[in-house]
């Protein structure tokens, strides 16, 4: 079985038990998701160096409402992932980090995978209350993805203020400064887990306080390294 079927065999299990759980709960028309990914099996099998990246959320996606009621499965929500091929028509600071560093490892665009932590939203942000149990009971796949993917790197861009939500999904972990200038905080390398992995700011972040190019710099150096 290749990796794009096993993934999917793991979110059609997933999602079935999610879909149960928030049947009876009111949507509102600003929750997004489920969001599965899409794996370029072929791509990301022969790659140089296999990523993968872990954002936040999706900054808005399929409405969950309509999910809930068509029942969607991983086939289709992962097509709605390989259509947007990785932001192919699309730019943002997220975006423009993870391409300069997949660059930095592998020529072929489409080599690494990407995921978020959380697979639903409300507003654009982490998914609300009425949603978040279900969502974090049934959906929380990054420790399951992981092992499927088995990567040589994790970049985890997902700020301080998810840390929390990633030592939720893999308990093992650990956070240390990989620059004695600079505060785990900021930058921090991801122990406990079987490949090379860092933690930084969210781009968008990066960007806003203009020191996107000096982290960019510094998690390919740590990678690297």
């Amino acid at each position: 079985m290749n990796l794009k079927d096993r993934l999917n065999r793991l979110f059609d299990r997933k999602l079935t038990d999610f879909y149960s759980s928030i049947g009876s709960i009111s949507l509102e028309e600003t929750d997004y998701g489920p969001f599965v990914p899409f794996i370029w099996d072929d791509h990301y099998s022969s790659a140089d160096a296999k990523i993968v990246f872990v954002g936040q959320q999706t900054n808005g996606w399929t409405s969950l409402k309509k999910s809930l009621e068509r029942q969607y499965t991983s086939e289709h929500l992962s097509s709605m992932s390989k259509d947007f091929k990785h932001a192919e028509n699309y730019n943002s600071p997220f975006w423009n980090f993870v391409h300069n560093i997949n660059k930095e490892f592998n020529s072929d665009r489409l080599a690494f995978y990407w995921t978020n932590i959380f697979k639903t939203e409300s507003d654009n942000y982490q998914p609300g209350e009425h949603i978040l149990s279900g969502s974090k009971k049934h959906l929380d796949t990054l420790s399951e993805e992981l092992s499927i993917l088995d990567p040589d790197i994790a970049v985890f861009l997902t700020g301080p203020l998810y840390d929390d939500h990633l030592k939720d999904s893999l308990p093992n972990i650990v956070f240390r400064s990989i620059d004695k200038d600079v505060s785990e905080r900021k930058i921090a390398s991801v122990e406990g887990l079987n490949f090379r992995a860092v933690r930084t700011y969210h781009p968008a972040y990066l960007r806003r306080r203009k020191i996107f190019e000096p982290y960019l710099k510094k998690t390919i150096e740590f990678l690297k390294g």
